[in-house]
């Protein structure tokens, strides 16, 4: 069975202060012969009670925050027919990227292959599209793509790996050691010039900040801590701004951004503001206290979001006008 989550939801829109992020709340535990059912049932919900009068309310999650999940659950119940089963307790106590190989369970290997903010290209010396046609079209492996926007190729006959890292080889793809946790653990929407949303780069502006924040983290000695960081080109959320350890959230025009803290790799915690309308080159300025303040006072095996949330806002010096 499953466990049924509702009210989730990134977008926000920063004038508008009766708006903002929100995580799903556990509604029910369902066999996969009720899941139909209870989904239409919320659905309905909202359909006959959501705000039909301001589109920026029009969602699910404001309808949850007005009502509280007693009453929401109560009234899907009187539209499915019957009592709900309350969700069974699930702890999410870590979160991998796939990236690199992995035992499949069956005797067979799965490769996780990093693709930068998911664009499958060819630019320099690093040719991924030519070099997943040319192993695609060799071994026809069914494929998987994740939630970090890497492909997953699956099935793959424990022979077959040589060959394979030849390819990827030819064609400048890195493979799992090759690459740092920050870029592992990294996404961005595409924004600017594809999204008609976008205020700001994102896919295109991640990779340089990339690189400069790896250069301040070596300073305070953090390379190989594993942050996660994601970037949005609005406010959006469509790369999940709002939950990661760090997140830049498109603000204005002549690129400044907003920058979040404390969220985790599990996504399971939404960061607070941190700084607003900061330029793209005051960012890395911006954070390097934060990560020098890290560096001192973390507890064991704390991660830099969980430092974050525990220290607060006014320990590391956030904007505290802003929402």
């Amino acid at each position: 069975g499953y466990n049924v989550v509702v009210g989730g939801g990134m977008g926000m829109t920063p004038s508008a202060k009766k708006t903002f992020p929100a995580l799903a709340k556990p509604l029910a535990f369902v066999t996969p012969d009720q899941a139909i059912a209870v989904g239409e049932a919320v659905v309905k919900v909202q359909r006959d009670n959501g705000n039909r009068s301001d589109r920026k309310l029009a969602r699910l999650k404001y309808l949850i925050a007005n009502w509280g999940m007693e009453k929401f659950a109560a009234e899907v119940e009187k539209y499915y027919g019957r009592k709900l089963t309350p969700a069974r307790p699930v702890e999410i106590t870590g979160v991998d990227d796939h990236i690199g190989w992995h035992d499949q369970g069956d005797g067979k290997l799965f490769l996780g292959i990093n693709i930068e903010n998911g664009r499958i290209k060819d630019e320099g010396s690093l040719r991924i599209k030519t070099g997943l046609r040319a192993i695609l079209s060799k071994y026809r492996m069914p494929t998987r793509l994740t939630a970090l926007q890497a492909v997953i190729l699956c099935d793959i006959e424990p022979s077959e790996k040589p060959h394979i890292e030849r390819l990827m080889r030819e064609h400048g793809m890195a493979g799992a050691d090759e690459l740092t946790l920050l870029r592992r653990y990294s996404a961005a929407c595409p924004a600017w010039p594809t999204c008609g949303l976008a205020v700001t780069e994102s896919e295109r502006a991640l990779p340089g900040l990339l690189d400069e924040m790896e250069v301040e983290l070596s300073k305070h000695g953090l390379k190989d801590e594993r942050i996660t960081v994601h970037m949005t080109g609005c406010p959006n959320g469509c790369a999940r701004p709002y939950t990661p350890d760090i997140g830049f959230v498109g603000r204005a025009a002549g690129e400044k951004y907003t920058i979040y803290l404390g969220g985790n790799a599990q996504g399971t915690r939404l960061a607070f503001l941190f700084k607003d309308h900061i330029p793209k080159p005051e960012i890395i300025p911006a954070l390097s206290p934060v990560f020098a303040k890290f560096k001192a006072e973390r507890r064991p095996g704390e991660s830099f979001g969980d430092f974050c949330h525990r220290a607060g806002k006014v320990a590391l010096g956030a904007d505290l006008s802003e929402r």
